[in-house]
């Protein structure tokens, strides 16, 4: 047998060994796989059972003690994985982050949104303000379920928003938000603006540079919220925060980082 012959043969054994490790590895598939979240699933008020990913703290410190969650609502036609890339950085930062499936939503990044499945099953609406149910529960759940002591709400869009709205209008919603493209999105009956400036708690407003016209006046109806403009293009909603998708994304991600620290 040749050099080459030989050298042929161990390369075909190395093959061999490559392809039958990664048999193994399909064949245990995510029976075996550790995964950074845990899938939740919690009624609503009417019945319709929301689904949420679960992602634990990963820091120790004081926001994990402290029992801080972040609960994380996706803009229109998305859904709970519009927070796959974001949830696991809040995760190591020492939050607790329960990103759900609003009812007003279709699918992202390949996640299909349950929540509007299962309203449909229930003939039940799905319009933005059908969703505040779905946020109220996500809120109540942390709380009673995952026992948070502080919760903040990362709104996306229309959801930020609605979490505006709530968080003016019901006492003890949330302690904190973080809203990305807010605007007036829900109608006349629902003015996003002027039912915020109920809201006594700290708010983080971000928006796209071309987006802060929209923003400003409803960070200015807050007593207590900063508005932030990245310098660079940025996105719409949460996806500000994702590199793949933002040119501002490390910019806002430092900013979003300055405020929670500031709330606990």
């Amino acid at each position: 047998m040749t050099a080459m012959a030989m050298k042929m043969g161990a390369w075909a054994k190395i093959a061999a060994l490559a392809l039958a490790a990664l048999w193994t590895i399909w064949a245990i598939g995510p029976a075996t796989a550790q995964s950074p979240f845990e899938t939740k699933s919690f009624a609503a008020a009417d019945g319709v059972m929301v689904t949420g990913d679960w992602y634990k703290p990963n820091a120790a410190g004081a926001r994990a003690a402290a029992k801080t969650v972040i609960i994380s609502f996706h803009q229109a036609n998305s859904s709970r994985g519009e927070y796959r890339t974001i949830a696991p950085k809040l995760a190591d930062l020492g939050y607790g982050v329960l990103a759900i499936d609003q009812r007003s939503g279709r699918a992202f990044a390949g996640i299909d949104n349950a929540t509007r499945a299962a309203a449909r099953k229930l003939k039940k609406p799905t319009g933005y303000i059908d969703a505040s149910a779905d946020l109220r529960a996500a809120a109540a759940f942390a709380r009673a379920d995952l026992q948070a002591q502080k919760v903040i709400a990362i709104g996306s869009s229309y959801s930020a928003a609605l979490t505006l709205v709530l968080a003016g209008r019901e006492p003890g919603f949330v302690d904190a938000a973080a809203v990305f493209s807010p605007g007036e999105y829900l109608g006349r009956s629902n003015p996003v603006a002027q039912t915020a400036a109920g809201f006594a708690g700290p708010v983080f407003v971000a928006s796209a540079r071309s987006e802060a016209g929209t923003a400003r006046p409803i960070a200015q109806a807050m007593a207590k919220a900063q508005h932030f403009v990245p310098k660079g293009a940025g996105a719409h909603g949460a996806s500000i925060l994702i590199s793949g998708r933002s040119d501002a994304a490390d910019e806002t991600w430092q900013a979003l980082t300055a405020f929670l620290a500031g709330v606990g």
